[in-house]
């Protein structure tokens, strides 16, 4: 065996979603890198990036980027292994019919997937009669024995963290083996990405601040929330790369591609402040005049204003804080969050004064979770924003597999894995569409207490910081983007959506 195909397949949204990001697939990216290193031939078919202007329907949703027929057409004839990225669980149905498309032109050729939803659902993905193997949590190592077993090098049975099927039996070993070593891994092949797509549609998960990418500088979070599949995925594992070596990738982003945004995808960037504070100092070191990005947020504890001081010196733009809930209740006993609200409080406040622009992560419609507890989130809302918050997302629970609500409400009997189930996940970032988990609250109290939580947000905003409303028209008249609000509305203009 010798060519490898991986395949990050289209994006598929909701007709009324407000918003969904186009980033480079960088799982794909680091396999490709991986195989590579190890001589074999590697070709990445990027559905989304390689036309991420084509909407195409399916199944009352929307398919963004290349149709089934054109990703086929792209697959080389002498290929030995096809790989799909599948990372969420509402676009398995839409993955698995692209896998059956391809076997029906390439029968002979083993097909394997990865990704979340995989390493979340591994034996309902392998009863897809067209998928002959799963890779579970990281990749790296297991997609590298599958391609040295299949070149008679060894048996499928003995990988790590790898499902197959055995006389119609289904056959799974568990994630043991992680890479201690990060920084052993090449850099991401982003060569065979189109980059500059990417770099014009200038949709990422943050704002837009000049030529943006992503990356990712560690791996895991070491917490362990009831509502995330991480821990089930990562083992609650927290690993970093060398700070010096990030520095490396970014400086090669910056000569390749003209990088000059840094959009950081990590679970918990911040779990290590000895970490943060030398990453901060190689920045400010080598003087790369760069800004970069917590796209997923950091833990406020670690938020401290000598810490947020450092990080804007070395060029941090943007950061998230996630207290999820202004419920005690609900962040101690639903949730498990243990957080600090008062470091919430002051990350805010001292993000404010350095200028940083910080946004905070809600989640509402938990399981038992009342109309009283979910006011009290909109309340710490309000709080934050007369405290300078910058911007807040609210979104409604989604219940993605893996995830310890997950299991308890499908052993309850709340949850059935079906069609009906798949489309409800994909309902995030949609305004119309709201799924309650609450046995208090109707979906339509639940969509009703979404756009209040909004609304109140900005109306405080707006009042005490009155400023914030003329640097919002004044951003949106010149196309500048500060926060993902702003990225928001000028893709939603950019597509003649409405909201």
């Amino acid at each position: 065996m010798s060519t490898v195909v991986l395949i990050s397949p289209p994006q598929i949204f909701a007709k009324t979603q407000v918003v969904a990001g186009v980033t480079p697939p960088l799982g794909p990216a680091y396999l490709a890198a991986v195989l590579d290193q190890a001589g074999y031939k590697v070709k990445i078919i990027d559905a989304l990036g390689e036309n991420p202007e084509q909407l195409t329907s399916y199944n009352n949703l929307v398919v963004r980027g290349l149709t089934f027929q054109e990703i086929i057409r792209k697959i080389p004839r002498d290929v030995d292994l096809i790989g799909i990225s599948n990372l969420y669980t509402f676009a398995f149905p839409m993955v698995s019919e692209l896998a059956r498309e391809i076997k029906c032109h390439f029968p002979t050729v083993p097909i394997v997937l990865g990704g979340a939803h995989v390493s979340s659902l591994p034996e309902i993905t392998l009863t897809d009669p067209s998928v002959d193997y799963v890779i579970i949590s990281e990749g790296e190592h297991s997609l590298l024995a599958l391609c040295y077993a299949l070149n008679g090098n060894g048996d499928v049975s003995g990988i790590d963290g790898f499902g197959f099927k055995r006389n119609s039996k289904i056959c799974m070993n568990p994630k043991t083996d992680f890479i201690e070593d990060l920084d052993s891994i090449p850099f991401p092949k982003r060569e065979l990405l189109p980059m500059e797509n990417y770099l014009k549609a200038a949709e990422p998960h943050g704002a837009v601040r000049g030529r943006w990418t992503t990356m990712i500088a560690t791996r895991g979070c070491p917490f362990s929330c009831s509502f995330c599949n991480t821990p089930l995925i990562w083992q609650r594992k927290w690993r970093a790369r060398k700070p010096s070596l990030v520095v490396d990738e970014m400086e090669e982003l910056v000569r390749s591609y003209g990088i000059n945004d840094f959009h950081f995808e990590d679970e918990n960037m911040s779990t290590s402040r000895k970490w943060m504070a030398q990453f901060c100092d190689e920045l400010i070191k080598r003087r790369l005049e760069v800004g970069w990005q917590l796209s997923n947020g950091a833990r406020a504890e670690t938020l401290s204003n000598e810490m947020l001081s450092r990080m804007k010196a070395s060029g941090l733009t943007n950061l998230g804080v996630a207290p999820e809930s202004g419920s005690e209740r609900i962040r101690r006993e639903v949730i498990r969050k243990h957080l600090d609200v008062d470091a919430v409080k002051e990350a805010v406040v001292n993000a404010s004064r350095l200028s940083i622009t910080i946004t905070s992560y809600f989640v509402i419609g938990f399981p038992d979770e009342t109309e009283a507890e979910i006011n009290q989130t909109i309340r710490f809302a309000q709080e934050l924003a007369r405290l300078g918050l910058d911007e807040c997302s609210v979104n409604t629970l989604q219940l993605v597999p893996g995830c310890e609500l997950f299991h308890k409400l499908k052993r309850e009997g709340k949850i059935t894995i079906d069609n009906n189930f798949f489309n409800n996940l994909g309902q995030m970032g949609d305004l119309s569409g709201v799924k309650t988990w609450s046995d208090t609250l109707s979906d339509r109290k639940l969509s009703w207490l979404k756009k209040k939580a909004y609304l109140s947000f900005y109306l405080t905003s707006f009042f005490y910081h009155p400023s914030k409303v003329l640097r919002l028209l004044k951003n949106l008249i010149t196309s500048v983007q500060e926060t993902k609000s702003e990225r928001v509305i000028h893709s939603l203009w950019k597509h003649n959506r409405p909201f």
